[in-house]
């Protein structure tokens, strides 16, 4: 399977007519990072259940 880079002109999404400030940026890339984690905590618990109950049905 392929990965495809996008990337986005954030400028033109929202019709900004100006680049966004650093504050805006930053505000944009922590909060991507915030969800990125979140559903890497999900993913793993999801992992982590599935292999219990597979140990558990085994015995």
């Amino acid at each position: 399977m392929k990965n495809k880079l996008k990337i986005l002109e954030v400028d033109s999404i929202g019709g900004q007519k100006q680049q966004l400030t650093k504050e805006e940026e930053m505000a944009i890339s922590n909060f991507i990072k915030k969800a990125k984690v979140k559903n890497l905590r999900k993913t793993r618990i999801n992992l982590k259940s599935k292999l219990v109950s597979k140990q558990v049905n085994s015995l």
